[in-house]
């Protein structure tokens, strides 16, 4: 049991339904106990079927004014940004603050989603994001040195800057 604030957290964002409940790389659940879902054809079908537009895939300029935009978040908010890899399908972020996650997480997404819409990136009425997102509490340097050698090394090939 721990009895100490975290140092920060990695959070991890995907991208309006590109990574839905019976997907083939598995899901998670968003309610009650954390469940993992394995992967199930029709479970994909039928949220697929629920989407109000098309999945939402970043490209090269747009990746670059997220990241900006959550770079710029973090510095407003005096979070340390410590990594930070935003991918076509999904971002991850180790950001080191005392600050409660769930407001963390929906400034840096509402600040991208802001900026992508200034930019003319994206349509006014386009979802950007999924609900919610993925927060692991970072309490030890160790944890906080692990997680951004998985943001900064972990995510395959570098994509090209736009």
């Amino acid at each position: 049991m721990r009895y100490s604030d975290p140092l920060g957290y990695m959070f991890t964002v995907t991208t309006y339904g590109n990574w839905l409940h019976g997907d083939e790389r598995g899901s998670h659940g968003r309610k009650g106990p954390i469940r993992f879902h394995p992967p199930n054809f029709r479970l994909r079908r039928w949220e697929e079927s629920k989407l109000k537009h098309p999945p939402m895939v970043l490209n090269a300029a747009q990746r670059a004014v997220a990241r900006e935009a959550i770079e710029r978040e973090c510095g407003h908010r005096g979070y340390t940004l410590r990594a930070l890899n935003v991918r076509t399908n999904h971002f991850h972020a180790v950001i080191l603050t005392k600050a409660p996650p769930e407001r963390v997480l929906n400034g840096i997404k509402a600040w991208a989603t802001r900026a992508l819409r200034e930019a003319r990136l994206t349509g006014n009425e386009q979802s950007v994001w999924t609900k919610g997102g993925s927060r692991h509490w970072l309490w030890t340097e160790e944890d906080v040195h692990d997680a951004c050698l998985y943001v900064n090394e972990g995510q395959g090939v570098d994509l090209p800057e736009g």
